[in-house]
């Protein structure tokens, strides 16, 4: 009886895990219905930044777009022009939360590159460094993407990780 008390427990925890774990339901798109210009017109975050393995949560949406993702073919080059207005909530658990809001410009965030797109999967290239980014969404002149990011940085002596999930909207 206890082999099988530990048995079901193994089970439900197997079937739990599982479903916790749901991921987004890609969409495939032909490569030639991404080509064009597509203006930003929605941006959010949230994930933690960890300070010494300490998870603090945060989360960010944008705001004020004037932003622009040109998408080309044969080469399948990108780049991105304009800027938006980015408000970011940290929670802070000892007292109040810390509100910081700053104009960013779209190319520092999506300078030049290559693409691909494979399985409802776009892949982004700068330099040596590669991003998947999932379609969620497309109806030909709107498309939703969502996309993880781990950043490492070093802050005045502090190891600093931001992981995060980023959701953006576009529209040609």
């Amino acid at each position: 009886m206890k082999a099988f008390k530990i048995l079901a427990t193994v089970c439900l925890a197997i079937v739990l895990i599982s479903c916790e774990e749901s991921e987004n339901e890609l969409v495939n798109v032909d490569q030639n219905e991404l080509v064009g210009a597509w203006n930003l017109t929605e941006l959010s975050q949230k994930g933690t930044v960890s300070v010494s393995g300490i998870p603090i949560p945060f989360s960010s949406e944008g705001s004020n777009f004037d932003s622009v993702l040109e998408i080309a073919e044969s080469p399948n080059d990108f780049s991105a022009k304009g800027s938006f207005t980015n408000t970011t909530v940290i929670t802070n658990p000892l007292g109040d939360d810390v509100i910081n809001e700053e104009r960013i410009n779209l190319n520092e965030l999506f300078a030049r590159g290559s693409w691909t797109v494979e399985n409802g999967i776009i892949t982004v290239s700068q330099g040596s460094v590669d991003q998947a980014i999932d379609i969620i969404e497309f109806d030909g002149t709107t498309i939703k993407l969502q996309f993880d990011v781990e950043i490492p940085i070093d802050y005045d002596g502090l190891s600093v990780v931001s992981d995060s999930t980023i959701d953006m909207t576009l529209m040609k």
